[in-house]
């Protein structure tokens, strides 16, 4: 691939497991012979691995592997050594002015010796049985093993278990959205496998999501330019030291082999890889002539697609792909209102379609809560379920919305702005009322007493009542916004976090400002200040008129007259 120079204003870059995300400014300088569409990142050489590609046809065809690959004998073991794709002299050489050579020498030691795959445990001899999967897709396991050797990925096979305390970790097969299937190994099967003596905190990780890169696009504005790199087979990159090898053994009909570079599966993969991408994503950022390790490659643009979601800089907004609304709002039509039962395999399918719209609608995420909390009531997948009234207001709202949306949403601002700053005041008193201010607009709503000799009503919700008022009768004017109220009421700052609430008239303003929220696309929070005085709107809700003109000699003459028929409908429980 021919070369480039750039010269990047502003640069970024996010992680996900297996994509390098790049965010410039502006937009590269592509050189003479370099076409837009053949810009890259960052190629490192690479080297030939694995031996000579046999057919497919040939394996599925045999009983074992063994007729295809010959046994090998445990004495081959002692001229095998870590081995990987990347001309680690290269990279290093790439590296040399990086800010953290500690980085830079672990990653290529790990890369020519093999990583430290984190195991603790005592090792000792263990093997788990195959799952079921397996035996009901043999060709599929027939074809995997075949190209993890012929990779170099894999080992074998061998007659017997080839090295001392050799672990056999159970494999399987889970289907794929394409329709097809993968081979998986269960490191984490039993309870003393190997990812249980890997700890957790040692290799945790967080990796980048839709909000990071929405807020960087907003810092860096509409002319900000993107580039993505999928990297091919991510993990089997990274070599593993001999040491581990033992671990990492799995067995099919009757003959034995063990991985050599990282599997998915493995606790610590997704870390090892994480530091070698992030040494791959600097050289992209910061060399302006080099080569790419092969991968699904796009950009550099200002509208790419990341983690399934849409970006566009000119316009400053994120998109749900076309197909995706359409799948997910026929599946809401299947759906029937009056439907009773659904099994908990149909209803975690839906739950993660409305999670990934929830990408584009924050305010959204409320709305499938009680479909979350449901399916927690089963154990397993075919078991069913009772769908309660809760559940199906949650679909039924969801069916009602996405209709009217267009599957866009312009970025929320990456940071809170206070109630406050924005001249932004609500208050209730419990006797007498609830009031708000905003720019010199202002409202006040007398308590009817119907709500005053409601039981179930208390201060929680007539505090939170105005807050939902003054988002119906604003909220067009907080869009594309993060609106931090403060209150010196815990319980609306608990329930709001937790979003959820034994009192369901709290609950039900809870979700209705969610709604309002997601229909001017601006996002709420609450915080907790003890003692928090906010005057304007004290005074308006004591009904106190002229002492509220006199400290805010700016406001309306007059209040805002809000429909009784706003008043009824918060009233209401749904």
């Amino acid at each position: 691939m021919q070369a480039f120079q750039y010269q990047a204003v502003f640069y970024q870059q996010l992680l996900t497991p297996t994509c390098v995300f790049l965010m410039w400014e502006a937009p590269p300088r592509r050189g003479p012979l370099c076409p837009y569409n053949s810009y890259t990142t960052a190629r490192l050489p690479t080297t030939p691995v694995g031996a000579k590609k046999r057919a497919t046809e040939e394996v599925l065809t045999s009983s074992k592997l063994s007729t295809t690959f010959p046994l090998l004998h445990q004495s081959t073991i002692q001229q095998l050594c870590p081995s990987t794709p990347i001309q680690v002299d290269s990279f290093e050489h790439m590296l040399q002015s990086h800010p953290d050579q500690i980085l830079v020498n672990n990653v290529c030691d790990g890369l020519r010796n093999g990583v430290d795959i984190g195991f603790r445990g005592l090792r000792t001899a263990l093997r788990t049985p195959n799952m079921r999967s397996a035996f009901d897709n043999p060709e599929v396991i027939r074809a995997t093993i075949q190209k993890e050797l012929e990779s170099g990925w894999s080992v074998g096979p061998f007659d017997s278990p080839p090295l001392p305390d050799f672990v056999v970790n159970s494999i399987g097969v889970v289907p794929k959205k394409s329709g097809t299937f993968r081979m998986i190994t269960d490191l984490s099967r039993p309870e003393e496998g190997v990812n249980h003596a890997i700890c957790k905190d040692d290799y945790s990780l967080e990796y980048a999501g839709v909000d990071d890169a929405t807020a960087i696009l907003s810092h860096v504005g509409p002319d900000a330019y993107m580039c993505k790199l999928d990297i091919k087979d991510a993990f089997r990159l990274i070599p593993v030291r001999c040491e581990d090898w033992p671990l990492l053994g799995y067995e099919w009909e009757g003959e034995y082999f063990f991985h050599t570079r990282l599997p998915f599966g493995l606790r610590s993969s997704p870390f090892h890889f994480t530091q070698f991408s992030s040494l791959l994503a600097w050289i992209a950022g910061h060399q302006s002539q080099h080569s790419i390790i092969p991968g699904k490659l796009e950009g550099p643009t200002p509208i790419i697609t990341f983690l399934g979601i849409e970006l566009n800089a000119p316009h400053q907004s994120l998109s749900l792909p076309p197909e995706k609304l359409q799948q997910l709002q026929q599946e809401l039509s299947e759906w029937d209102p009056n439907r009773k039962k659904c099994t908990k395999r149909d209803l975690l399918s839906l739950i993660g379609k409305l999670s990934f719209a929830s990408k584009c609608i924050p305010a959204g995420r409320i709305f499938f809560r009680r479909l979350i909390d449901l399916s927690m009531k089963a154990q397993k997948l075919h078991h069913r379920l009772d769908l309660t009234i809760e559940a199906r207001q949650d679909i039924a709202w969801w069916a009602r919305f996405l209709p009217e949306w267009n599957g866009t949403a312009r970025f929320i601002e990456p940071t809170w702005t206070p109630a406050d700053s924005l001249q932004l005041f609500t208050d209730a008193a419990a006797s007498v009322g609830a009031g708000a201010y905003f720019m010199g607009r202002w409202f006040f709503i007398p308590w009817s007493q119907e709500i005053k000799d409601n039981e179930s009503i208390h201060i929680t919700w007539m505090e939170l009542f105005p807050i939902v008022v003054a988002a119906r009768v604003w909220g067009s004017a907080w869009f594309g916004k993060r609106v931090l109220f403060h209150t010196d009421n815990r319980a609306v700052v608990d329930i709001w976090y937790k979003q959820s609430s034994r009192a369901p008239l709290v609950m039900s303003l809870v979700r209705k400002l969610f709604l309002t929220a997601a229909q001017y696309n601006f996002h709420v929070a609450m915080t907790h200040i003890p003692g928090h005085t906010n005057t304007f709107a004290d005074l308006i809700s004591r009904n106190l008129q002229a002492q509220f003109h006199i400290v805010a000699p700016e406001a309306d003459q007059d209040p805002i007259l809000i429909p009784a028929s706003m008043t009824a409908d918060l009233f209401r429980n749904t």
